[in-house]
């Protein structure tokens, strides 16, 4: 079982641009949550693919299934501000890579409560 400790260096520090090591604090966005609860249940992943984008069909679907449902979805995400021209979060980056290669399908990040 990976600690949170390690998936915040694995996930956040490697895939996303808003994360900031040294700040203290407990917020995750929503494909944090979702990646930390499939690790939980199982789901063997690998953190490899840093830098890449997922492509523009897993990103839109994405999109609409994870985006909704997250912290800063309303008033603090960029993503989402800008319409798509600014770099999603990592979670995101990292749920689509993961799409894309077809590790996980868009109904296990659905069903994750």
């Amino acid at each position: 079982m990976m600690s949170k400790k390690d998936l915040v260096r694995n996930l956040c520090g490697n895939f996303c641009s808003y994360y900031k090591p040294s700040k203290e604090e407990e917020l995750a966005c929503r494909g944090f949550i979702v990646v930390e609860q499939m690790i939980k249940a199982g789901k063997k992943v690998s953190f490899e693919g840093a830098g890449k984008r997922p492509s523009r069909l897993k990103a839109a679907e994405l999109g609409e299934s994870l985006c909704p449902t997250c912290p800063f979805y309303e008033r603090d995400c960029d993503y989402i501000l800008q319409e798509g021209e600014a770099r999603p979060c990592g979670g995101f980056i990292f749920l689509g890579l993961l799409l894309d290669d077809g590790i996980i399908c868009i109904d296990d990040v659905r069903n994750i409560e």
